[in-house]
């Protein structure tokens, strides 16, 4: 993984805060502005040593876990009118992180001059940011940290902040192609030609993500809202450090197909023979069950 100083981003964001908004829309501005620079650290376990950020350095690294992007975007939201607003580092545990319940999860808490308390969890947004979708975790209250600021509200703030960036969120083509998918005629397909056809419309609305974690959750909204099967995914590792993730799409019958995602190509059709042929030229894996099922998948 590329380490990359992102100092000049945050600087120029900062600058182009529009003085006129109000505070909530300038949280906002901030808010989606950060979401576009930083990934997911997924490294994190194995580089607990590494310092991501160096202040007395100016330097700021691109890829940094849920506490260092929390950090940051307290100390800039701070910045903006530090009479009026306040950001602090809060715990919210039992977070999905990675596809699991983080308990060590952190987030944001903003207060502003008349009361309002709003929790801001840019980490989780960050997939949904970076592919131009609405994002889900602006804006819960304190109240039994469920309600949040209408999404109707966030839109009116992007669209008045120029933040979208199309003139409708991508969240409406991926509800299109999920109707286009489900009034799709697929009598006479086997299963294997039903996931391709519905892995192309997928791949239509894909995008370059710097960060795997970013990809990943993308992918899996994706296949949840258009492909609509039973997946699992496994993560190999090659020599170098790169990082490519498979999935195992599965239906009834013991019907079967792999893919892998690649951040140029999005989801590309594979083979078990494929995917092992890998494990034995370099590439590994912390699960203990794909070698299994690789050899299951094969033998069928």
């Amino acid at each position: 993984m590329n380490h990359e100083n992102v100092i000049n981003e945050l600087n120029s964001i900062m600058m182009s805060v529009p003085v006129n908004a109000t505070p909530i829309e300038k949280i906002r501005y901030i808010y989606i502005k950060v979401g576009e620079v930083f990934s997911y650290d997924y490294y994190y376990l194995e580089n607990q040593d590494t310092y991501k950020i160096r202040f007395e350095n100016d330097y700021i690294d691109r890829y940094i876990t849920c506490k260092e992007l929390s950090q940051i975007l307290a100390l800039m939201i701070n910045n903006l009118d530090r009479e009026n607003i306040k950001c602090e580092v809060i715990d919210r545990p039992k977070r999905m992180i990675r596809g699991y319940e983080e308990n060590n999860h952190v987030a944001n808490l903003v207060t502003l001059s008349n009361g309002e308390k709003y929790i801001l969890d840019l980490t989780l947004d960050l997939h949904l940011i970076q592919s131009g979708c609405q994002t889900k975790e602006f804006g819960y209250t304190m109240m039994n940290d469920e309600d949040i600021i209408p999404l109707r509200e966030c839109e009116d703030m992007d669209r008045k902040l120029g933040l979208m960036k199309g003139e409708e969120y991508t969240d409406k083509r991926i509800n299109e192609l999920s109707n286009r998918v489900n009034q799709s005629d697929f009598d006479g397909m086997s299963f294997d030609e039903k996931i391709f056809t519905k892995i192309h419309y997928l791949n239509s609305v894909m995008f370059k993500f710097r960060g795997l974690q970013e990809g990943k959750n993308y992918i899996k909204m994706l296949l949840s809202r258009i492909v609509r099967c039973n997946f699992k995914e496994f993560n190999l590792r090659g020599t170098n450090g790169e990082m490519i993730t498979c999935y195992l799409l599965s239906g009834g019958y013991d019907e079967q197909v792999w893919y892998l995602y690649d951040v140029n190509k999005g989801l590309v059709k594979t083979t078990p023979e494929n995917i092992f042929g890998m494990l034995q030229n370099g590439w590994d894996t912390k699960s203990i069950s794909l070698d299994e099922i690789l050899e299951n998948s094969m033998t069928r």
